[in-house]
């Protein structure tokens, strides 16, 4: 009985001591983010980019969009904004035995424009930029045969203007004209290639690096040598 005691005791102990340590972790967390920290941000963002790639679409996106969302790669950071870059192309199906569109590639870039907007401003823990930029790209022909990837989209938001969106009801292409958008399109209303502006900058995060996370970073390497 009382070795059954203090074992519900030592167990309450050692997760009251792991709960404390996962809020003194996540405090830790936020106020580096609060003060501007671009180590702290580069490693939240970084690390919730990595997590969209290993997921599974989540309720209510669909599989052709996630994909999209997948294909994100990080341009640059700053410790008030974040550019990523990525890639999606037209929908097709069959239909009377030929391959009909059924989305341009334009309409696609717009929905995961808005989607990867919506994510970075509102979905990332901790993290509040102010401005998110997201360059899209899809595939063209070129004049020697070869494929190559152009951007047709830029999009920019200030969170302030972000705020003013109703994400669930607006589409997607009503959102990228509510916000600061860029593309081009043919007469027939193909997206046309666009020149992007130049990357936000690129502010470095090894500078900003906390001293704890410095001091850990050899224990980590001498764990991974044995």
């Amino acid at each position: 009985m009382t070795w059954g005691v203090l074992a519900i005791l030592a167990l309450g102990l050692f997760l009251t001591y792991v709960i404390w340590q996962e809020t003194r972790s996540h405090l830790r967390w936020r106020d580096l983010v609060q003060e501007g920290n671009v180590w702290a941000i580069h490693e939240l963002v970084t690390a919730e980019i990595e997590r969209w790639h290993e997921m599974r679409p989540p309720h209510g996106v669909t599989a052709v969009l996630w994909a999209g969302v997948q294909t994100a790669e990080l341009v640059s950071l700053g410790n008030d904004h974040v550019q990523l870059a990525c890639g999606t192309e037209g929908e097709y199906r069959m239909a009377g035995g030929r391959r009909e569109q059924v989305t341009s590639a334009l309409d696609a870039a717009m929905r995961l424009a808005a989607k990867l907007v919506e994510m970075v401003l509102y979905d990332i823990p901790e993290v509040k930029v102010d401005r998110v930029r997201v360059d899209v790209y899809s595939t063209f022909g070129s004049g020697e045969g070869t494929a190559e990837q152009r951007c047709i989209l830029s999009t920019t938001a200030s969170r302030v203007a972000a705020n003013g969106v109703d994400w669930e009801e607006m589409p997607a292409r009503s959102i990228i004209q509510t916000l600061e958008s860029r593309f081009d399109v043919d007469a027939a209303g193909n997206a046309r290639a666009i020149e992007p502006e130049p990357p936000l900058p690129d502010e470095p995060a090894e500078a900003s690096m906390p001293l704890e996370a410095r001091n850990a970073r050899p224990r980590r390497a001498r764990r991974r040598r044995r």
